[in-house]
């Protein structure tokens, strides 16, 4: 066995060789590679906001928010016209009634 070493300082030497290689092994196993995923998540996370920040201010500045704001203010108006046109559920009922009542005075 001539790779193993024979007096004692170098099998000490070569036992904290052995145990420093485990500790880097240990730490790149369990420290190093789950913080760099995190990293990596949190990086294209920062990259999707950044682009959402982004578009927003070309928004901005080419003022499509105004034109957002005045469509929203042109369909709230035609909700409210679609809530005047459209029957409630309970009035559902009586307008079935004032059909029938109708369509038998026609016949």
């Amino acid at each position: 066995m001539a790779l193993l070493p024979q007096d004692q300082q170098s099998k000490v030497m070569l036992l904290i060789t052995i145990g420093m290689v485990g500790l880097g092994w240990g730490f790149w196993t369990y420290w190093e590679q789950p913080t760099g995923q995190q990293i990596d998540t949190a990086r294209v996370e920062i990259d999707s906001l950044q682009r959402i920040v982004d578009r927003a201010k070309q928004d901005l500045a080419s003022g499509t928010v105004e034109d957002l704001r005045r469509k929203v203010e042109e369909y709230t108006s035609l909700l409210s016209v679609m809530r005047r046109l459209v029957p409630e559920k309970n009035e559902v009922p009586a307008l079935i009634d004032d059909i029938s009542t109708k369509a038998k005075l026609a016949a």
